[in-house]
């Protein structure tokens, strides 16, 4: 049986805040909408090709450095917007909430 990556960023606590800051002035300010889904959450954006870029490019980054996360990407012919999942369990979605959720998206947040 494969165990679970550690619940901790692989960035110093520096370059995590850059990286946070970074992603919230970008793709965060992109965000349509946010719906809670099973194990975590949904975020929307507008789909262009530019959102695209951003969030594959994010999605990259992410998964080095936090392997926890569960990440899914819809890329829906136009106009139906892009959707990121962010999913775990529990102490993964608190993680998520406090990161990318709370603190940084601009969509209507339903929590």
């Amino acid at each position: 049986m494969e165990s679970a990556p550690p619940l901790a960023c692989r960035l110093s606590a520096p370059d995590l805040a850059r990286r946070l800051d970074d992603i919230r002035a970008g793709l965060l300010a992109a965000v349509e909408s946010i719906e809670i889904i099973d194990t975590g959450y949904r975020l929307t954006f507008p789909n262009t090709i530019e959102t695209t870029e951003a969030l594959l490019d994010f999605v990259r980054f992410e998964r080095e450095c936090c392997p926890f996360v569960d990440f899914g990407v819809g890329l829906p012919p136009e106009p139906r917007p892009i959707t990121l999942d962010l999913r775990g369990p529990e102490p993964v979605q608190e993680f998520i909430r406090a990161a990318f959720i709370e603190n940084g998206a601009s969509g209507n947040v339903p929590i």
